[in-house]
């Protein structure tokens, strides 16, 4: 199968410091994109530019558990071609102990910070026409997942959101 050519295209990865961001932080350069990366860990960003020097156009350190750094994160954004949400956390534990406020962390990561960030791109027209929105969800929206309430929850959210 080959590669897309995405030169002259410009998209934000979110969750890019782990993971499956990271890799498709480096399949995306590979396919020529200039990215904008934002995540939690400095050090992995600054390796990231390391490995990608040409394709790294923006670095945008955010914790999407912030709404103030969104908010930001969407103000440093230049207009986009493309946008992946791969920013996520899976929690596990049994529904008797979860409190609220840990539910509300898992949605605020998966789900609320995608909201948020598509919400802001297109109040501030910074999507270009034609652009794409990939969101990483998992299978276990529809498969049992012991434990996985919170992160199953924010991930059909999620779904449904991207379908809608």
């Amino acid at each position: 199968m080959s590669q897309p050519d995405l030169s002259q295209r410009t998209i934000l990865v979110t969750g890019a410091t782990s993971g499956i961001g990271k890799e498709i932080v480096s399949l995306l350069a590979s396919a020529g994109a200039d990215l904008i990366i934002t995540g939690r860990n400095a050090d992995v960003l600054d390796s990231l530019c390391k490995s990608f020097p040409d394709r790294i156009a923006k670095v945008l350190p955010c914790d999407l558990r912030n709404e103030e750094e969104i908010i930001a994160l969407v103000e440093d954004c230049p207009v986009l071609n493309g946008f992946v949400h791969s920013a996520g956390i899976a929690p596990q534990m049994p529904l008797q102990f979860i409190k609220p406020a840990q539910l509300a962390e898992v949605f605020q990561v998966n789900f609320f910070s995608a909201f948020n960030i598509v919400r802001g791109l297109l109040s501030k027209k910074k999507l270009a026409k034609g652009a794409s929105l990939v969101f990483l969800s998992s299978q276990a929206t529809q498969l049992p997942l012991m434990g996985g309430t919170m992160y199953v929850s924010s991930k059909a959210a999620l779904e449904g959101f991207a379908r809608n």
